[in-house]
């Protein structure tokens, strides 16, 4: 019992808690806390390989996909607003660009 209060201690769970639930109760909050540091751990090498990668495509002079695309963890409405961004500053540079050369005339 020792060992399970100072596993449930480490899934958040107050000593006085852990007393009152049942075996079970308290098997599944560890087990569910577990589960949730492994799913964390394995985002956090998944962010830290594809920003290696990344870095290693800035240096050989590649040209960088999006971020959204690297990086599985962004939203619909996130990448929606990241790519209308992009279009708007496409859009501001042909503008200035046509701008620029209606001036030169």
């Amino acid at each position: 019992m020792e060992e399970l209060t100072e596993e449930g201690c480490l899934a958040g769970i107050s000593p006085l808690e852990v007393e009152e639930w049942t075996w079970g109760e308290a098997a599944a909050a560890v087990r569910a806390y577990r589960r949730r540091e492994r799913l964390r751990g394995q985002a956090f090498s998944l962010i830290a390989a594809r920003a290696a990668e990344r870095a290693a495509r800035c240096l050989a002079g590649e040209r960088l996909a999006p971020v959204y695309e690297d990086f599985p963890f962004w939203e619909e409405e996130e990448v929606r607003a990241l790519r209308v961004e992009h279009y708007r500053q496409i859009m501001q540079r042909h503008a200035a660009s046509a701008r620029a050369g209606r001036e030169e005339v």
